[in-house]
């Protein structure tokens, strides 16, 4: 599994974030998948044509690691749309703990490569 780490800006998202090649997110409201561009354990952004999504707008998504379905019906909220890069920000909202847990472990599997990176002397977004 190729991972990059990005360290996230101020104001941003607290929580540790990273860019999973092969996550996807299927919208339920609009039917579409969207490349998912990064996720934390609070919430991810996706690529769209953001004229289609309002902020504060909740939707119900279901992700998936190359194909494979990692959790489903999750209750997200628009939090920012990003004009010029297109990225729809969302946070995880009414999220079960049977969710919260697989998106954890995702998360932290994630981090357990970057720590593992770091102790072999890669460079992070080597992976």
């Amino acid at each position: 599994m190729d991972i990059s780490i990005d360290v996230p800006d101020k104001g941003q998202r607290g929580a540790f974030r990273c860019r999973i090649p092969g996550l996807l997110v299927r919208v339920r409201e609009t039917g579409k998948v969207y490349h998912v561009e990064d996720i934390s354990a609070s919430g991810f952004a996706f690529k769209a044509d953001i004229k289609k999504f309002k902020e504060d707008a909740d939707l119900t998504i279901d992700l998936f690691l190359s194909k494979k379905p990692i959790v489903a019906g999750v209750v997200t909220r628009v939090i920012r749309l990003i004009a010029p890069k297109q990225l729809v920000g969302c946070s995880f909202d009414s999220i079960t703990q049977k969710q919260e847990e697989k998106l954890d472990k995702l998360v932290l599997e994630v981090q357990k490569r970057m720590i593992a990176m770091r102790k072999t002397g890669q460079e992070e977004g080597e992976a």
